[in-house]
């Protein structure tokens, strides 16, 4: 299908699929003869990717496109330029409120006060007036004056609560306000209702999955709320001894509302998904009759979970906790569950090798900076100051260049992969509580990263093999 069509019919996601990547790369010349149809890709995909909320892709794409055709020319008509100052404007709003989860080069709050100031010029020059954008112009004033924007998110767990209705002030917990408890009976069932008010800024959208078009995920706005309602369940849990709450994953969410309000309390947006398809988690679960089919496929995971390695199991448990939005849980299993792998794969190398008993005497052996000074091995001490630790993941892959025939370049490019893994620096500060927060962004690249070390490992063993 064209990409007009593919436009005209709102196949948003399509486009991004097929355009975004190559549009984000490519060099594009006003002097090519393909320039036009160049032009038109990036253009294009710049309107979806704002259809799609994915804001931070907008900016990119804008900043090119001005870098290639700046505003002043004459291709820009006076309608386009309303259009992409309402891209911006939405665009850098976002940003503004949400600029822990990604990294930009521009200086927000100017380039804002910059095109607020040119909005009234542009609209007079198109003979038109833009309803967004101007409650997008009273949300940023408010925002100057002290007044920050906020927006309540309402969804339904299908899960009995213990009381009727119930508000809890938030307030001392930023950027949460109040969290509204409340009972939803029905027929034949009951849900209950979380309603959350939170400062800051969301696409009030049910079907917007995040301002990245390459980390996509469901309800984000519902997601960044599920710590807290998880914090909510485990201290009701310990107020009723005997009665088990589980943590509640976003699957379980169903019809969420979203409304998104200027510091003046202005509605800027509202949207309402009904949906009652959330998997069951309380007491409320009707019953049902498993088929024979069904228990021997229970039976078989429950073989196949028991019988893999450990590592495997923190793996799908870290899995599970990006899914109930406790992300620097995930992130620490996953953290847990690369090291079980490394040594795994060291002990497997070795073993392979030829080398497992003196790998194994090695891992256990404690290494000391006094082994190795020349101030020590002259004193007659009978204790060294230095006890030592047992290797760390580092010589373990060390050991393998050394004695089992591992080459460097794949022990640097494992190594490289374990840094990204651990976010550099993140695992180390978060452990020793300098940092609480883990982005899903840095989630995605952990697991891709202990993806590439399994990967990796799987050559050395084929490597070896071929020796």
């Amino acid at each position: 299908m064209p990409l007009f069509d593919l436009y005209a019919t709102q196949k948003y996601d399509v486009i991004l699929d097929k355009y975004l990547k190559d549009v984000m790369n490519v060099k594009i010349a006003r002097t090519n003869r393909r320039f036009e149809e160049r032009f038109s890709e990036l253009m294009y995909t710049l309107f979806s990717s704002y259809m799609l909320g994915c804001y931070s892709d907008c900016i990119k794409l804008y900043q090119k496109a001005i870098s290639i055709i700046p505003l002043v020319d004459d291709y820009w008509s006076p309608v386009k330029l309303v259009q992409l100052a309402e891209i911006r404007l939405i665009s850098m709003c976002f940003c503004l409120f949400n600029a822990n989860e990604f990294e930009y080069s521009i200086d927000i709050i100017s380039e804002l006060d910059s095109l607020v100031d040119e909005i009234p010029i542009l609209l007079k020059n198109a003979n038109m007036n833009n309803d967004l954008i101007a409650k997008h112009c009273v949300l940023y004033d408010q925002y100057k004056k002290g007044n920050h924007p906020y927006y309540i998110v309402k969804y339904l767990y299908p899960y009995e609560p213990m009381f009727d209705t119930y508000t809890f002030n938030l307030q001392t917990c930023p950027p949460y306000v109040s969290l509204t408890v409340k009972r939803v009976p029905r027929e034949h069932d009951c849900f209950t209702s979380f309603e959350f008010k939170v400062y800051g800024y969301t696409k009030a959208d049910t079907f917007w999955k995040g301002h990245c078009w390459e980390n996509q995920d469901r309800f984000p706005a519902v997601k960044k709320t599920l710590p807290l309602l998880n914090l909510y369940l485990l201290r009701i849990a310990g107020a009723t001894p005997g009665r088990f709450l589980p943590l509640f994953s976003i699957e379980q969410v169903s019809s969420v509302e979203l409304s998104l309000f200027a510091g003046n309390n202005e509605m800027i947006h509202y949207c309402n998904g009904t949906d009652f398809t959330g998997q069951w988690v309380g007491r409320n679960v009707p019953e049902r009759i498993l088929t024979n089919e069904e228990l021997q496929y229970l039976n078989d995971l429950i073989i196949s979970n028991y019988g893999c390695r450990h590592f495997v199991m923190q793996y799908h448990q870290a899995k599970n906790n990006i899914s109930a939005g406790l992300y620097v849980e995930s992130f620490l299993l996953f953290c847990t569950s690369l090291e079980s792998m490394l040594y795994y794969w060291c002990e497997q190398i070795a073993t392979k090798y030829g080398k497992c008993d003196e790998y194994q005497k090695f891992s256990k052996t404690k290494i000391s900076s006094c082994d190795v000074c020349d101030l020590c091995k002259e004193s007659n001490i009978d204790k060294k100051p230095n006890k030592g630790t047992e290797p760390n993941v580092a010589e373990h892959i060390n050991y393998l260049v050394i004695n089992c025939g591992v080459k460097k370049e794949s022990a640097n490019k494992i190594n490289d992969f374990i840094r990204k893994a651990r976010g550099y620096s993140l695992r180390n500060d978060i452990v020793h509580g300098r940092v609480n927060e883990v982005s899903l962004s840095q989630l995605t690249k952990t697991e891709q990263a202990i993806m590439s070390i399994q990967e990796a490992f799987l050559d050395i063993e084929k490597e070896l093999q071929v020796q």
